[in-house]
């Protein structure tokens, strides 16, 4: 396995100019950055995927497109492989994605200390789920699920997906979703 190398920054998002390895990032709890992409379809529906069973954090839970930025590439460039390497999206350009949101999150449980600064990006696509190609080392399934489903779980339900959704932020999160959904809307 070829291992990832990742910017690191201080807790208020400057570079320190420095790369260190993945698990030593995760270990010491560094500041790094993520990505996290909400494909959109024509519906109003996300595509959400199911982390595959070997996957460290979140393993067979749902969860949206994301992943790190790797040490030398821009937070676009990270959101494009991200897409392309998760669910195989074809000629896809830095200008389909929108930025809407950065989020900061802390997460510890103990062995891992992920410490990041999330950067969330719009893919509106007409997409059918065939027309997808997933990474089976990352995912086992993909579906897309209405937005409205995701802003009203129940305690219950959120604990079958990853921990973006039962942030307490998660609410700010879907308004600045809702909110860029329609300033892109009204440009089209």
């Amino acid at each position: 396995m070829v291992k990832e190398y990742l910017e690191i920054f201080d807790e208020n998002n400057n570079t320190l100019n420095k790369s260190k390895e993945r698990s030593i990032v995760h270990k010491q709890g560094l500041w790094h950055r993520e990505v996290c992409i909400w494909i959109i379809n024509e519906k109003n529906q996300v595509l959400i995927q199911k982390r595959a069973s070997t996957k460290i954090l979140g393993a067979n839970k749902w969860s949206l497109c994301a992943g790190h930025v790797i040490y030398g590439e821009s937070l676009i460039e990270g959101a494009v492989r991200e897409v392309m390497e998760e669910v195989g999206i074809p000629n896809l350009s830095p200008s389909d994605l929108k930025l809407f949101h950065v989020r900061k999150s802390e997460y510890d449980n103990g062995e891992i200390k992920n410490n990041h600064y999330k950067y969330c990006y719009i893919l509106k696509t007409n997409l059918k789920l065939e027309d997808y190609t997933i990474q089976e080392e990352e995912l086992s399934e993909i579906k897309y699920v209405d937005l409205e489903h995701l802003k009203n779980m129940n305690t219950e339900e959120k604990q079958k997906y990853t921990n973006i959704f039962s942030k307490d932020d998660f609410k700010d999160i879907i308004k600045k979703l809702e909110e860029k959904l329609k300033d892109l809307e009204s440009e089209e």
